[in-house]
């Protein structure tokens, strides 16, 4: 009898470590695991794609993000955000971790997953694989990943000769207000200025009705730190800046 329950107990340690205690989904709350996410993208654009991440276990764990690029055109980048860090287009693997605690869901906003596919000029469809696992070597099976498919459209052709400039912030370091010039070319159906945090966070979004002249953006409520300031028009990111704000 004691013999039958050492091996009970032994191959329930095994469950456990072969277990999948990963449930990945989009902002429906569409289970993601094991699956390709199509995404539509124009040449010459950027996308942005955040999931849900949910540790169904019972205990805490702490996981990592690997991306695999399968296909991609030299002309292309991606990156992610994971553990609170996003990372430069070069890294695969995140060097921090997230700690999920017993059916906790973790969102972008609190240093979840984030991705960005910048889509060169070429109408090819590419795929980028994005794997989280659990860093506890003993539960090597406790991961979930899936696949994002951009697949390309056609661009107008107002929105392929959208070109446009986009000044340096002044002051810049800025404590209290900031002013950019901008200068668009080509017809939009509407555009605006768009400042984000160092982890890719939306703080400001400005909208422009004119096709050149200068915005004054409030910065007195946003904290010490870099950040960066896009100039959209229509879907396409025609120039991105960095501003420092010091208090």
């Amino acid at each position: 009898m004691k013999k039958n329950f050492t091996c009970i107990l032994l191959f329930s340690y095994i469950l456990i470590g072969y277990s999948q205690n990963l449930r990945i989904m989009d902002e429906n709350k569409n289970v993601l695991n094991n699956t390709v996410y199509y995404i539509s993208t124009t040449p010459n654009s950027s996308t942005i794609f955040d999931v849900l991440v949910t540790d169904t276990s019972r205990a805490i764990n702490s996981y990592k993000v690997q991306r695999t690029v399968y296909t991609e055109d030299v002309q292309d980048s991606s990156q992610f955000c994971w553990g609170g860090v996003c990372y430069s287009f070069t890294t695969a693997t995140s060097t921090h971790a997230d700690t999920l605690s017993r059916g906790d869901t973790i969102e972008y906003a609190h240093s979840g997953f984030h991705s960005v596919f910048v889509c060169g000029p070429a109408s090819v469809i590419r795929k980028v694989h994005y794997q989280v696992y659990n860093i506890n070597t003993s539960y090597r099976n406790d991961t979930a990943g899936f696949t994002i498919q951009y697949n390309p459209t056609a661009a107008g052709i107002n929105e392929l000769n959208l070109t446009g400039t986009l000044s340096q912030a002044y002051p810049n370091p800025s404590s209290s207000e900031v002013f950019v010039k901008y200068d668009i070319k080509g017809q939009s159906p509407k555009s605006k200025i768009i400042m984000y945090d160092m982890l890719g966070k939306q703080v400001k979004e400005i909208s422009i009705n004119d096709k050149q002249g200068t915005v004054k953006i409030d910065t007195e409520d946003l904290h010490s730190g870099i950040y960066f300031y896009s100039l959209i028009a229509g879907d396409k990111t025609i120039s991105t800046k960095k501003l420092v704000i010091a208090k």
